[in-house]
């Protein structure tokens, strides 16, 4: 089976797996989207070229920088110290997506890696992940303190190698220190 009959199968399945009756990818965009419990949505795209399938979520739109240029630099630090250690964990990794300014939680896998119960497992995950640092995220543009976010990661600290807040929740082998 060629590798997006393959994404086609996966989606298709884990969409009967949720009582929906027709999932499937878009035919021109190679894409579909859910939303978990009200207020988690998530883009599942398939890359031809690479024959990943990827998920996305964006999880909080960051503010206009020209209203507070230097709020945000702590976030952005406690983010990307996340993508070294989550990239070691799970293969996820934050970004921006420019149009919007949103944080965007994505992680891809080649679909050839997958059977209908890897994929729910990676979705599980997934959706569990995007959901705790949606709500992290969103309490630090609220005025909370990002320093709590990865344990030994100060804001402006030097610290790497700390297992994220809830490592427990995250899904694969994590490699700290």
């Amino acid at each position: 089976m060629n590798p997006y009959d393959l994404a086609q199968r996966l989606i298709d399945r884990f969409g009967k797996l949720l009582g929906l009756q027709t999932l499937s990818l878009e035919g021109g965009t190679h894409s579909c989207a859910l939303e978990f419990d009200g207020h988690l949505a998530v883009t599942f795209e398939f890359h031809e070229a690479s024959t990943q399938i990827v998920l996305t979520s964006l999880l909080a739109v960051l503010p206009d920088p020209a209203d507070k240029p230097a709020s945000q630099e702590p976030l952005m630090r406690t983010l990307m110290a996340a993508n070294f250690v989550d990239y070691l964990g799970s293969g996820s990794f934050f970004s921006l997506e420019p149009q919007s300014r949103s944080v965007a939680l994505m992680q891809s896998r080649s679909v050839t890696e997958l059977d209908d119960a890897s994929f729910e497992r990676l979705v599980e995950a997934f959706v569990n992940k995007a959901e705790l640092w949606k709500r992290q995220i969103e309490q630090v543009l609220a005025g909370a303190s990002p320093e709590g976010l990865l344990p030994g990661h100060a804001a402006g600290g030097d610290t790497v190698g700390s297992a994220p807040a809830s490592s427990a929740r995250l899904d694969g082998a994590h490699l700290y220190g």
